[in-house]
């Protein structure tokens, strides 16, 4: 995960609109515990139409025992997660609307991350440390 990710705990107030700003840039966010961000646009230009969102999230288990249960139970939180911010922010339900998203469990061991499973439209795959 990004070091140089903006935070913010809930999906309203300022600080909210402030990530929107951010991520409909292309910035990374950070909210509830998801690292949210859309694909750059080229050369400073407004993220492009259709690009998908990827939404990351830290395991909380040791990656080394991870079962493909545990990691599609913390993908399925994510996504929960994910319509809880667009349940409260309709400027993020308009942001993210008709995208793709990408769900990605990572290991982030603090000098790198390692995806362990991720979701996309073609659904779960877990891969593990192996």
């Amino acid at each position: 995960m990004q070091r140089d990710t903006f935070s913010v705990d809930e999906p309203e107030g300022p600080r909210w609109n402030i990530a929107l700003e951010l991520l409909a840039d292309g910035r990374p966010v950070r909210c509830m515990g998801l690292g949210l961000t859309l694909a750059r646009g080229i050369l400073g230009h407004p993220v492009l139409p259709g690009s998908a969102l990827t939404c990351a999230l830290q395991t909380r288990h040791n990656s080394s025992s991870l079962t493909a249960e545990q990691a599609e139970a913390e993908i399925d939180n994510a996504e929960a997660g994910v319509t809880e911010i667009r349940e409260r922010s309709p400027g993020f339900a308009r942001l993210v609307s008709g995208r793709p998203i990408v769900y990605e469990l990572l290991d982030d061991y603090g000098m790198g991350a390692v995806r362990l499973a991720f979701k996309d439209r073609s659904g779960f795959h877990f891969q593990g440390l192996g």
